[in-house]
């Protein structure tokens, strides 16, 4: 049986193998929950799509049915509480298997997911209730959770609901979940309704709100595949949180567009030998965690652990240290792919999973990123990359990202990479243009617009130090917002 990404994902190759575009196709109504793990699941519902583990050592598996089934379930459970189309409900699970379910039953609501990290105060679950007027909030009764969310939507008509131990005042919504109607039929949404926001650090004021809509699943399939190296039957480890946006990457989207299982291990605090164990018992193929879990593998006796089921292994977040990926390497005979992207996008820049070598630490850190500001985007637009040399980065985003940053001050819209191909030069500079459209409510004057983009231009032929020393300054004053500002500067450094 194909895969079921190829019904929307196509590579166009040249003569040598070469990726030279990729050929996005879906409905106006393509739903990830509707069109991937539900069609799966009538294709294969038996198949397995989720392996939990808790510290406990309580092992729950799911299959593509089973999801199917308890997503219908939960969006009627859902349902019954108020909670539909453009509805917004933040998501305070960990790793909680019953994430995976909740935010499926979202997306055939056609409800706006908020995945958050538990370690938020009260006071940032208040802003973030206030900006995205969130109809809900379901989190987990685990430490002090449930104790902030209480005090977050105290003075809000906001519903608090809880999975785990009942908790005074939420209402249990897993018990809901099991005694609600299996029968859900499909509730018609666009590929352009939002479907999920992301809280990012601001780069001036509070954090802002990304909204990805329901192309956003779309961009993962390429991460999944060609980055983690993913294929149908694989089992993915990725250490991620259900709050962040990597949790989007190696934890969803992506992984069962490829017919893969997703591994969540759920646990409180990192012990190495404990994971790289799950990572034994469970013969997991493909697993990917920031550099510091490596730095703490290092510290155990890799050889004393059968990891031969791993093919892939890759890391993003900071930089690699060479000499940790050397270790890894020589310990377990696999090299560690890098990869950069940004929550407001996809996968931008990674090491491609073929027989190739590696530049240890490239990704991002040798990279020069260069943003060009333009005064509006009405449609989605490209960003292209390119630069001449040996070594063959792959870059790829979003199929769409004409996005809104939400705050109460300011609605953003941001474009994000979508597909290009670059290569390095011995310099190992990178030309990358992103459009970037802001509209404020407190109206900027387009002469200010105009001149803080000449500026740029002007500065982008002088030294670093002058460009560094601009954005800072000009983010400062609330010219623009840039996208992610705080991660170019990182790379500018």
């Amino acid at each position: 049986m194909p895969y079921i990404y190829e019904r929307f994902y196509k590579e166009i190759k040249d003569a040598s193998g070469n990726i030279t575009k990729l050929d996005i196709s879906y409905d106006k109504n393509f739903n990830f929950a509707y069109d991937v793990v539900d069609a799966i699941a009538g294709e294969s519902p038996d198949k397995k799509a989720l392996v939990h583990r808790s510290t406990s050592g309580v092992r729950t598996v799911l299959t593509f049915g089973e999801l199917k089934r308890l997503s219908d379930k939960a969006a009627n459970a859902l349902r019954n509480l108020g909670i539909g189309k453009g509805s917004p409900v933040m998501l305070l699970l960990k790793r909680r298997y019953e994430y995976w379910v909740l935010i499926l039953a979202l997306h055939k609501l056609g409800a706006v997911a908020i995945p958050t990290s538990h370690m938020v105060s009260s006071e940032d679950i208040r802003e973030r209730i206030e900006v995205s007027k969130a109809r809900a909030v379901i989190c987990v009764n685990s430490e002090t959770i449930c104790d902030k969310v209480r005090d977050a939507v105290s003075e809000s008509d906001t519903l608090q609901l809880v999975i785990g131990d009942k908790y005074p005042g939420a209402i249990d919504i897993w018990e809901l979940t099991e005694n609600a109607s299996s029968e859900f039929e499909r509730i018609p949404t666009f590929v352009t309704d939002d479907m999920l926001y992301y809280f990012t650090s601001g780069t001036s004021g509070s954090p802002k709100a990304v909204i990805h809509d329901h192309s956003y699943p779309l961009a993962h399939i390429y991460t999944a595949k060609n980055w983690h190296g993913m294929q149908d039957g694989d089992l993915h480890l990725t250490v991620a949180d259900s709050g962040w946006a990597k949790s989007a990457w190696g934890k969803l989207y992506g992984q069962w567009f490829m017919g893969a299982a997703i591994m969540v291990y759920d646990y409180d605090n990192f012990y190495a030998a404990d994971m790289l164990k799950l990572l034994e018992e469970e013969k997991v193929n493909t697993f990917c965690a920031p550099p510091t879990i490596y730095k703490y593998f290092l510290l155990e006796d890799l050889k004393s652990y059968d990891l031969s089921a791993l093919k892939c292994v890759t890391t993003a977040g900071e930089p690699m240290p060479g000499e940790i990926s050397d270790k890894f390497t020589e310990a377990v005979g696999i090299q560690i792919r890098e990869g950069f992207g940004q929550t407001e996008t996809a996968l931008q820049i990674q090491k491609l999973f073929v027989a190739q070598p590696l530049q240890i630490g490239s990704v991002p850190y040798r990279f020069t990123v260069r943003s060009q500001l333009i005064d509006r985007v009405d449609d989605a637009a490209d960003t292209h990359m390119r630069s001449l040399g040996r070594e063959k980065v792959h870059v790829t985003g979003p199929v769409r990202n004409d996005r809104f940053f939400l705050t109460k001050d300011q609605r953003m819209i941001a474009s994000g990479v979508t597909e290009a191909f670059l290569k390095t030069d011995r310099e190992r500079r990178i030309a990358f243009s992103c459009r970037v459209a802001n509209e404020r409510k407190h109206q900027i004057q387009e002469d200010k617009q105009k001149n803080d983009q000449a500026e740029m231009q002007r500065i982008f032929t002088t030294k670093r130090k002058d460009l560094r020393s601009f954005l800072l300054r000009t983010c400062r004053t609330g010219s623009f917002v840039s996208v992610s500002c705080r991660r170019h500067f990182y790379i500018l450094l």
